[in-house]
C-alpha cells in the first residue's frame, strides 16, 4: 500500500508504504477521513504537514491533512498520528453568493452552483486546479432557489434527493467534481451480478443491526412569502397519508422569494414544493446495518460492489433488505485488511 504525499501545489513530495495502521474511510455523500499511525521520524515530519494532501492510487478519495499529533513513549516508541478529510469539504469554504433561481435538471443545478461560487473569478473565490467532470446527462429535474447556503451542503440536500453520490478526486494534475449514481445490485433485479452478505455465505463476519423510526415524517406544510393569511403556503407529501399513518412537518421557507413578482406564482410553488422533498429526505424508518465482510471472500469492493451501490443484506435472523453502501471503511494493521462497510436504507411512511 503506497500513499502519495502532495503539496498544496499538488506535486507529489514523498511516498508513505509503512505504517503501524491506515483507516480510510470513504462516504458516498458525506465527507470521508484517514487516520495514518506510523514509526515518527523527521523525514516524515518534512512531508506530512498541514494542508497536504493524502492519495492513493486505488481510491477515488484524496485528503487533506488536518491534525497532526506526536505521540512519545519511551516502550513503545515515537509515533505520528495524522488525520485528513477527504476533499468534498473544499465545497464547504464557498457559500452560494449570488442568488440563484433554476429550473432544470438536478445534475446542470448541482454544475451550475459549483461554477458560479468554486470555479467563478469574482472576488477572489477561485479555487485553483479544481474543475468539473463531463456531464452524465441524468434526467432528474428540479426547481429551486438558494442564496447564502454551503455549497457543501446544497449539493448533499440535492445529491441526497436524487439518490446521487459525489467525490471530489484527483486526476494528476487538478482536483476533479463528479456524480455518479450507484448501481442496482440487490436481489430483487436481474440486470447486474447480485450481491448478497449473509452468514449463510461465509461473507459476513459481524452484523449490526437497527430500526429507528422516532423521526418520521411523510407530509410537509411549506411556507413561503408574505406575512399573515396572506402567506404563500403549499403542501407535499409522500403518497395518499391519512389518520395515524399521517405525520406532518411544517418548512419555514421564508427565504424563497418570488423576487416581487418577478417569478409568477405558477413557478413560484415549485420552489416550494422542492423544498419540502428535499427537507422531507431528513425523516422517515432508517434501517441500518453495519457489518464487517470477509474482504475477499465472494466479494471485492472496488470490483464487484462500489460505494453507492444497492446490495442486499441477510443476517442469521432472516432479516433481510436491500441496501445502499453508504460508507466504507478500510482498516490496515497488523492483523491484515478489513472492511467494514454500512449499509443504509430509508423508507418514508406511507
Amino acid at each position: 500500500m503506497e500513499l502519495w504525499i502532495l503539496n498544496r501545489d499538488l506535486e507529489q513530495v514523498g511516498i508513505v508504504d509503512t505504517f503501524k495502521s491506515l483507516i480510510w474511510t470513504t462516504r458516498h455523500t458525506k465527507v470521508g477521513d484517514c487516520e495514518i499511525y506510523v514509526p515518527a521520524s523527521v523525514e516524515l515530519l518534512q512531508i506530512l504537514r498541514k494542508d497536504y494532501y493524502i492519495f492513493r492510487q486505488d481510491s477515488d478519495m484524496i485528503c487533506r491533512i488536518k491534525s497532526i499529533e506526536i505521540d512519545t513513549d519511551v516502550e513503545t516508541g515515537n509515533y505520528l498520528i495524522v488525520k485528513g478529510y477527504d476533499c468534498k469539504d473544499i465545497l464547504a469554504q464557498r457559500i452560494i453568493f449570488l442568488p440563484v433561481t433554476f429550473r432544470g435538471t438536478a445534475e446542470n443545478f448541482i454544475r451550475k452552483i459549483i461554477n458560479d461560487n468554486v470555479l467563478t473569478e469574482m472576488l477572489r473565490r477561485t479555487v485553483p486546479k479544481f474543475k468539473l467532470a463531463d456531464s452524465h446527462g441524468f434526467s432528474e429535474t428540479i426547481d429551486i432557489q438558494a442564496r447564502f447556503d454551503s455549497v457543501l451542503e446544497r449539493v448533499q440536500a440535492v445529491c441526497d434527493t436524487y439518490g446521487y453520490g459525489f467525490k471530489v478526486t484527483f486526476d494528476g494534475t487538478d482536483f476533479v467534481f463528479d456524480l455518479y449514481k450507484g448501481i442496482d445490485r440487490s436481489v430483487d433485479q436481474d440486470e447486474n451480478d447480485y450481491v448478497l452478505f449473509s452468514p449463510d455465505f461465509e461473507n459476513l463476519k459481524s452484523t449490526t443491526y437497527s430500526l429507528d423510526a422516532t423521526n418520521v415524517a411523510n407530509a410537509a406544510y411549506v411556507a413561503g412569502e408574505g406575512e399573515g393569511s396572506g402567506r404563500i403556503v403549499v403542501g407535499y407529501e409522500i403518497g395518499e397519508v391519512e389518520g395515524l399513518d399521517r405525520c406532518e412537518i411544517y418548512v419555514d421557507a421564508r427565504d424563497l422569494s418570488t423576487n416581487e413578482g418577478e417569478i409568477p406564482f405558477e413557478d413560484y410553488v415549485p420552489l416550494l414544493r422542492q423544498r419540502g422533498a428535499e427537507k422531507l429526505t431528513e425523516y422517515g424508518i432508517v434501517t441500518e446495518f453495519d457489518g464487517e465482510v470477509e474482504p475477499n471472500r465472494s466479494y471485492v469492493f472496488g470490483v464487484d460492489y462500489f460505494l453507492g451501490d444497492i446490495v442486499t443484506v441477510r443476517n442469521e435472523y432472516g432479516i433481510q433488505i436491500n441496501a445502499r453502501v453508504t460508507e466504507v471503511i478500510e482498516a490496515y494493521d497488523d492483523n491484515g485488511h478489513t472492511i467494514i462497510p454500512k449499509f443504509e436504507f430509508m423508507e418514508v411512511q406511507q
